[in-house]
């Protein structure tokens, strides 16, 4: 083999070794080394002896990959002379990892113990968090329709009812073993130190995401805006029913019952919210007196009302052609209705006029008793019936139109004409 090949080779060979080295791009390994960086300045910074070992142990391990990526990295021996005195501080020199990984691991109840309340109380929290996310995502107020009420009662009441007492139980062990707060933190934290001798990425040095009294601070916010949420939530609708009920007197009989019971079935769901209100209580017995004498009163007005007699007419048209003309222009208007009575209660009148102010269109006053969809009670309307519009119309059929005044419900068999 000649000797230009061999050393064409020999260059592919360094080529093709220094390539496999550089397995990090520039950027990933300045990166890697502002991260360093930063865990040497936060080492410097604390007086945390647990975070002062995490922050070495990061920082050792982010300079060692640094180094196996590219051994001639231009900040690789800076680094590596800032972190030596700390790694000596810390006793994770080389011999001291060394002596320390030369015997077996020994086992650690304690620690084994406090990573194991740690991690229950940080999934508690989650677990919680996901449960209440569905209705529960303001302060005060909770995320749902009418229709959902009862998945709403049956999530709140399966934290407040479930969840609560097991996790208050579980949060008064913890203080009782770590105190309240940073006090728990840096008790937990003490307790569980990360094993030097492995990487910080190593299952065994894993940590949950939050803080256990992060996880406090979770679990107590969620209860407390559940609780409060349902609480907010049943003085909502005792606000939005009383208001429906101001306006009762100027509804008609029957459309105050209806009002009544929405009203009732309302102040009934807002106690499923919070059974111990007693504003709620309260208004529900008022509800209650009010619908029964609404009851009384419209069961008495039903009882005495009575058809109106005829007012006076002069004409023109025949009476009986007219209540015919009427009652047929009433079933065309109105073909799920039954008229029963008419009446004429006065005179003819123009409505409308031209503009050399002659009548195109007439009105005449009349009472009609229709029954509706109730088997023995009619409603009376108070209408004007009115005439076709155009020039010259007589007072007379055919029916065109008509005004609807005032109604009341009465008895069919008390209807007389």
């Amino acid at each position: 083999m000649s000797i230009a090949r061999t050393f064409s080779l020999v260059l592919i060979g360094l080529f093709l070794s220094v390539s496999l080295a550089y397995t990090e791009s520039p950027a990933e390994l300045k990166k890697m080394s502002n991260d360093a960086k930063a865990a040497i300045r936060a080492y410097e910074n604390t007086t945390d002896p647990a975070v002062k070992k995490e922050k070495v142990i990061l920082a050792r391990d982010l300079i060692e990959k640094i180094k196996k990526a590219d051994p001639a990295y231009s900040e690789l021996r800076i680094l590596q002379m800032k972190l030596a005195p700390k790694v000596k501080e810390q006793g994770l020199d080389e011999k001291a990892g060394k002596h320390a990984s030369a015997g077996p691991a020994s086992n650690n109840p304690e620690k084994e113990r406090a990573l194991s309340d740690w991690k229950t109380i940080v999934e508690a929290a989650e677990a919680l968090k996901q449960k209440s996310a569905k209705y529960f995502t303001g302060p005060t107020a909770i995320s749902y329709d009418e229709s959902m009420t009862d998945d709403v009662i049956k999530t709140a009441s399966d934290i407040l009812k479930n969840e609560k007492p097991k996790l208050a139980a579980l949060m008064k062990e913890m203080v009782q073993k770590y105190g309240e707060g940073d006090a728990m933190d840096k008790k937990i934290v003490a307790l569980t130190p990360k094993d030097p001798s492995k990487g910080m990425y190593d299952e065994a040095n894993k940590r949950p995401d939050e803080m256990p009294a992060r996880a406090f601070q979770i679990v107590n916010d969620i209860i407390s805006k559940v609780e409060n949420n349902m609480k907010a939530e049943a003085k909502q609708i005792l606000s939005q029913t009383m208001m429906n009920l101001t306006n009762m007197s100027f509804y008609q009989d029957d459309k105050r019952k209806q009002v009544f019971d929405k009203a009732e079935t309302e102040l009934k769901r807002a106690l499923k919210f919070n059974p111990e209100d007693e504003e709620v209580k309260q208004a529900l017995v008022s509800l209650k007196q009010q619908k029964t004498k609404s009851d009384a009163d419209t069961q008495k007005a039903l009882e005495s009302a009575r058809f109106p007699s005829p007012g006076a007419f002069s004409g023109p048209g025949n009476i009986n052609a007219l209540k015919e003309e009427i009652r047929k222009y009433y079933v065309n208007a109105y073909p799920k209705e039954k008229p029963l009575a008419i009446t004429i209660s006065g005179n003819w009148f123009a409505t409308k006029h031209d503009l050399l102010m002659r009548p195109i269109q007439w009105g005449l006053p009349v009472y009609v008793a229709a029954q509706q969809n109730e088997k023995d009670v009619c409603r009376v309307f108070k209408m004007t019936v009115l005439t076709v519009i155009r020039g010259g119309v007589p007072q007379a059929a055919p029916l065109g139109d008509h005004w609807t005044g005032d109604s009341y419900r009465m008895l069919i068999k008390n209807l007389k004409q």
